[in-house]
C-alpha cells in the first residue's frame, strides 16, 4: 500500500506511478486540489488532511511512503523544515514491517533551489538543517553524508536501514529521490 504524504495536484510524479501500483492513497492539506486530484487519479483513496496530524490518527499501514514536501521551509508559519519534523515516531506507527521511504533530497539548497533566496532570510533554515544532519555546514551536505542521519532515525525507531539509492530528480539537477528501504528489528 503506497502513500503519497503531500499530493498537491499530483502532476509532478503522483501520475507517473499511479498506474503502476495496487493501492494508492494520496493526503493534501490544500482542498483547492481536490478536484484535479479526483480526476486524475480516480481509484485513489483521497483525504484532504494535515499529513502531520494525520498520521497520529490514521489506523492504516503502508509499505511505501513517498513525501514530497512543499518545499524546503513550508507551512503556515513556517513551521516545517524539509523532512525533518516528519520522521519521527508518528511515521513509523503507520508503516509495516518493511517499508520504503522515498523523500526529497537537497545537498546544496541555497545555490540548487529556485526559491534559495526565500530560504537565506528564514533564520532557523540552516540550523534545522545542522541539527538533523548533525553537521557543521548545513549548506553543502552530500547524500553519502546524510545518510548516518537517517539511519540514526530509523535506528531509534526499531528499524534497520536495508540499503538506500538517490537518483536525480530534476533536469537541471540539485534535488534528488532518495529511496530509505527499513526494516522492523
Amino acid at each position: 500500500m503506497l502513500l503519497e504524504l503531500f499530493g498537491a495536484d499530483g502532476l509532478r510524479h503522483t501520475l507517473d506511478y499511479s498506474r503502476l501500483v495496487r493501492s494508492l492513497d494520496i493526503w493534501e492539506m490544500d482542498e483547492k486540489y481536490l478536484p484535479g486530484l479526483r480526476k486524475n487519479f480516480p481509484n485513489a483513496q483521497i483525504k484532504i488532511t494535515d499529513t502531520f496530524k494525520e498520521i497520529q490518527t490514521t489506523s492504516k499501514t503502508y509499505d511505501f511512503l513517498i513525501s514530497d514536501e512543499p518545499g524546503q521551509v513550508f507551512g503556515q508559519r513556517n513551521e516545517h523544515c524539509e523532512h525533518f519534523d516528519l520522521l519521527n515516531e508518528s511515521i513509523f506507527r503507520i508503516v509495516r514491517p518493511s517499508v520504503v521511504i522515498v523523500l526529497n533530497a537537497v545537498p546544496e539548497p541555497l545555490k540548487q533551489c529556485p526559491a534559495a533566496d526565500q530560504y537565506i532570510s528564514y533564520p532557523g533554515y540552516l540550523k534545522a538543517r545542522e541539527r538533523f544532519y548533525e553537521t557543521d555546514h548545513p549548506e553543502r551536505i552530500s547524500i553519502e553524508e546524510m545518510i548516518p542521519a537517517y539511519r540514526r532515525v530509523i535506528s531509534a525507531n526499531g528499524f534497520n536501514l536495508e540499503w538506500h539509492i538517490k537518483v536525480l530528480r530534476t533536469i537541471r539537477g540539485g534535488v534528488y529521490y532518495l529511496a530509505l528501504k527499513a526494516i522492523r528489528n
